[in-house]
């Protein structure tokens, strides 16, 4: 997954973190200083009605409720399939310069969490900040899809999900690491999945979400069968 270098990013906001049975979890936030009010982030809840662009079509397994933003969710693909030709202009921006250079180019824009972007409330600055950017060329904002890479790690059931988070969560304490994966990896069944995936696409603004499973399996098998390959 590609790391968004941001030179405006929040560093202080609360790490929300996925719970075994595919729900978010916020937790409290922490006691830095106040963030700059021009970096706060934004109330990304969608307006009644508000839909995907008219061209969107949804895919088998996409989940749209009546009044709630159409977000689509699909699976990844292997790499070694992907481009083909004829495909959308894709971007998955690593700075900000190149965050503009997507608003202005790009068909779809992916982003993924990281060190940079490591929690959901900094997500949706990104987001906001994206579509600042495509706004500021003069391109209508349902042109570009926005389109959230998730890792996920389906498991057998929710006890299953649980045991694994916690192992992800100690081992990543024994790294030592500036943030944590595991606060932003979806760990649950596939059925919890999909709709978690959903959930989360809505908070932060984003189109879509793919779904990259970290590990092939049975659950990896049952979360295709619920939702297409991109």
């Amino acid at each position: 997954m590609s790391q968004l270098v941001l030179d405006r990013l929040l560093t202080d906001m609360s790490t929300p973190a996925f719970d075994g049975a595919g729900t978010l979890d916020g937790a409290a936030p922490d006691h830095h200083p106040a963030p700059d009010h021009r970096l706060a982030p934004r109330h990304r809840s969608a307006p009644d009605g508000a839909t995907a662009p008219d061209s969107a079509t949804a895919p088998a397994g996409s989940i749209a409720p009546a009044g709630a933003r159409h977000v689509t969710v699909a699976v990844a693909a292997p790499a070694a399939t992907r481009p083909h030709a004829g495909d959308p202009v894709a971007f998955r921006p690593t700075s900000g310069v190149a965050l503009a250079l997507a608003a202005a180019r790009a068909d779809a824009v992916h982003l993924s969490f990281s060190a940079q972007v490591p929690t959901v409330a900094a997500m949706a600055e990104l987001v906001g900040r994206l579509e600042d950017e495509i706004a500021a060329v003069g391109r209508e904002r349902a042109g570009v899809r926005i389109v959230l890479d998730l890792d996920v790690l389906p498991t057998a059931d929710a006890d299953v999900a649980r045991r694994k988070r916690s192992y992800l969560e100690h081992l990543d304490a024994l790294a030592g690491l500036t943030w944590a994966p595991s606060a932003t990896r979806l760990v649950a069944p596939p059925e919890a999945v999909v709709g978690t995936a959903v959930d989360l696409a809505r908070r932060v603004g984003a189109d879509g979400v793919v779904l990259v499973p970290l590990a092939d399996g049975p659950g990896a098998d049952h979360l295709r069968a619920l939702a297409p390959v991109a």
